[in-house]
């Protein structure tokens, strides 16, 4: 059956408004639609899982959002959906067979569609579908997508499809911008494509809201995160700067440890306080910190001149100290994170990055983490900064206390 037969049996049950209807309609294997507050994206979803539902072939369909409540609220539209269509077009009574426990299941004519939120990525590893569809894809992890999820379809040449109202510009506003590429579909539908959100309601939302939040919530347009630290114009631009053919100053480096959740993060400058790139990074992830120092002595030593800085922090003052017998020609500075001192590290890079004093490459990893760093104000009216929820900001103290260690002044050092 195709979509518009099936269409043509649904309308005694649901319409599709055109922009539901071009959703509907797309046929590549990966879709991605960005879309404002009640654009009816649960609907388009429920009715999406029923026409597959209802083709014959059996399937394994899986349905992902980031909270239990919010993948129950897709769950039960599909269920709802496939009762009426069963009801008013088949003239059929039989009760589904569903399931709540341990997690949502329905099973219909030899197909399965189970539901699973995302937040125990854990629990999900090593089952297939044909079918995936994650609901507020812009507020799971990337790695619950590119670990957990993508990989269901390995084996299956399954279909993806991913909804969410933009969330800054994380894994989500990436998968978005490779639409157009074979097999990669993607659009932007905001909120008053759909003709049944009053129009008035709207405007009073316009003149409520903040410009940049009306902007993402209504228009689904991507923006920065609230809060996010580092801008995406600046992050662009500093990503736009190539790594020069050698190096053009002094090499300072920055040590963030990490041994058992966190990474270690040993980053490379080459440059002075005017200007600096990023000239190389290297991540120790799990490893003890004995093997560590193996690893990153003869690192140091290919940069004997460098200026050195270190997080001394707790755990990380022992590695810290004992770097120096590793590569006993550097010097190294141990640096006490706390409040005053991390703010101040995060502030001299957003200042670097604004001023377009520093080069960044293609360092996609980096980014990603740059992107999740997060400035709160606290009770007293003091800004923090920390990484969201399940991300790691290893990287970016890694830089951080790199840029501490540039140094002023010219002519600059020109290695041969």
């Amino acid at each position: 059956m195709g979509i518009e037969e099936f269409l043509r049996q649904l309308a005694p049950v649901w319409r599709p408004h055109p922009g539901q209807l071009s959703f509907l309609k797309a046929t590549e294997s990966t879709r991605i639609l960005a879309c404002g507050r009640r654009w009816g994206k649960t609907a388009a979803t429920a009715a999406d899982v029923l026409f597959r539902l209802v083709q014959g072939a059996p399937q394994r369909m899986l349905l992902v959002a980031p909270t239990g409540g919010q993948v129950m609220l897709l769950f039960d539209r599909v269920v709802d959906m496939l009762e009426r269509f069963l009801r008013s077009v088949l003239h059929q009574s039989e009760k589904l067979k569903t399931s709540r426990s341990p997690f949502l299941r329905l099973e219909y004519e030899g197909s399965m569609v189970t539901a699973r939120s995302g937040h125990r990525p854990a629990s999900l590893r090593g089952d297939e579908a044909d079918y995936l569809v994650v609901d507020e894809a812009a507020y799971v992890s990337e790695r619950l997508v590119e670990e957990t999820l993508m990989p269901m379809l390995a084996t299956t040449a399954g279909h993806v499809t991913m909804l969410s109202t933009p969330n800054g510009y994380n894994h989500f506003y990436r998968w978005f911008m490779r639409g157009g590429r074979p097999g990669i579909w993607s659009k932007r539908s905001p909120s008053n494509e759909n003709p049944f959100v009053n129009r008035t309601f709207l405007e009073q939302q316009r003149s409520y809201l903040p410009e940049s939040t009306y902007a993402v919530e209504y228009e689904a347009e991507f923006r920065d995160a609230q809060g996010q630290v580092f801008p995406e114009a600046h992050l662009t631009r500093a990503a736009m700067h190539a790594l020069p053919e050698r190096p053009i100053g002094p090499f300072s480096i920055g040590i963030d440890w990490g041994e058992t959740h966190d990474s270690t993060v040993v980053t490379v400058l080459t440059g002075d306080s005017d200007y600096a790139y990023l000239w190389d990074i290297y991540w120790f992830t799990r490893l003890p910190y004995d093997q560590q120092l193996q690893e990153i002595g003869p690192i140091l030593r290919g940069y004997p001149h460098a200026s050195v800085r270190c997080d001394a922090t707790g755990v990380g003052r022992g590695p810290s100290d004992r770097l120096r017998s590793f590569a006993p020609s550097i010097t190294v500075s141990e640096v006490i994170f706390n409040s005053k001192t991390k703010s101040e590290m995060v502030q001299s890079l957003r200042n670097k990055l604004e001023r377009d004093q520093l080069g960044l490459g293609d360092n996609p990893r980096l980014f990603e983490e740059m992107r999740r760093l997060m400035a709160y104000v606290g009770p007293t009216g003091n800004l923090r900064y920390e990484a969201l929820r399940g991300y790691h900001d290893d990287a970016v103290m890694s830089l951080a206390l790199a840029i501490g260690g540039l140094t002023s002044g010219k002519p600059r050092i020109h290695y041969v």
